[in-house]
């Protein structure tokens, strides 16, 4: 079970995920950022360490913010919750848009390179 406390400061929060005999496996204290959370199933399409869409190995929860989105997912090795950012439609037109001003700009460079 995963659930968020609010802070009395009524602007931070903590996020609790605890075993059904109670035991608490995660918590983590969120300052300034009230989010939300909510549950993922396996091979729910998420991004882990590229901006790729991949399907998830197990199931796992989103916490969502005003600026920001990251699914939690329960690695058995190292039997801690890792946390990965889940890009924006911004975030990967933002990439694009770098990406094909780096090779326009090779492009401009190797022509006037070959023309000297």
């Amino acid at each position: 079970m995963a659930f968020l406390l609010e802070k009395r400061d009524y602007s931070s929060s903590a996020i609790w995920i605890i075993t059904e005999k109670g035991d608490i496996i995660y918590w983590k204290e969120i300052n300034d950022e009230l989010p939300t959370i909510k549950h993922f199933s396996k091979g729910s399409l998420i991004y882990l360490d590229k901006m790729e869409l991949v399907p998830a190995q197990g199931n796992g929860l989103i916490k969502q913010a005003k600026s920001s989105k990251y699914v939690l997912i329960y690695n058995r090795q190292t039997k801690t919750f890792d946390s990965y950012y889940q890009y924006t439609a911004g975030d990967i037109r933002s990439a694009k848009q770098e990406l094909e001003g780096e090779e326009s700009e090779s492009t401009d460079t190797s022509v006037n390179e070959s023309s000297h």
